[in-house]
């Protein structure tokens, strides 16, 4: 399975699909081409619950995060809901715009480290492989941590300690499947996404 194009979600569940008519609605992947977008969250996993967005991740240079912030203001500022900040994330400038578009609520998150470098992209590499180690197993509701959330833990009903992402994003080589059988100490792969892809 690959995140980085958005193809899977027309052949996924109905959420998905309602997910890639959303954002194809919005243009934001023709909008911010330039920063590489990717979707991370539940939705791509289809562990999605009712209070789940769409958590949109972008590779944004510390002297574009101003341009960035800008465009995002220029083009959903009077979106419902519509906030952004600025501010630092693991130690490295970011922007984060939040906003609702027809039933969904849809978050971008710009930071100068590449996405496959971001905690929310190497969640979703890590819970992907603990999903695909444990069939039907299901995640506990998450709590709603805006602007926090690529920080998140893994949901406690997998039974796996909470501080098994953040030990494996610090990964910069490896397989995410190490988590799956329990920490294995190591280097491990981050693969780098094709940059401009479009739905």
């Amino acid at each position: 399975m690959t995140y980085y194009s958005l193809a899977y979600l027309q052949a996924g569940s109905p959420r998905q699909q309602r997910a890639y008519t959303t954002l194809a609605a919005t243009g934001l992947w023709p909008l911010l081409r330039a920063y590489g977008p990717v979707l991370a969250g539940t939705v791509p996993l289809g562990i999605d619950t009712k209070a789940s967005d769409l958590d949109v991740l972008c590779e944004v240079p510390a002297a574009a995060q101003d341009e960035f912030a800008g465009l995002l203001r220029a083009h959903f500022g009077t979106r419902p809901g519509f906030r952004l900040v600025q501010r630092m994330v693991g130690g490295h400038a970011a922007t984060v715009a939040s906003f609702g578009y027809e039933a969904e609520e849809i978050e971008v998150f710009g930071q100068v480290l590449p996405t496959a470098q971001q905690h929310g992209w190497r969640h979703l590499l890590v819970e992907a492989a603990v999903l695909a180690a444990r069939p039907g197993a299901r995640p506990c509701a998450p709590s709603k941590r805006r602007a926090s959330k690529p920080n998140r833990p893994l949901p406690s009903c997998l039974a796996y300690p909470a501080t098994l992402t953040q030990r494996c994003s610090r990964w910069r080589g490896c397989r995410p499947t190490n988590c799956a059988a329990g920490w294995q100490p190591g280097r491990c792969p981050s693969p780098h996404p094709a940059r401009g892809r479009v739905p």
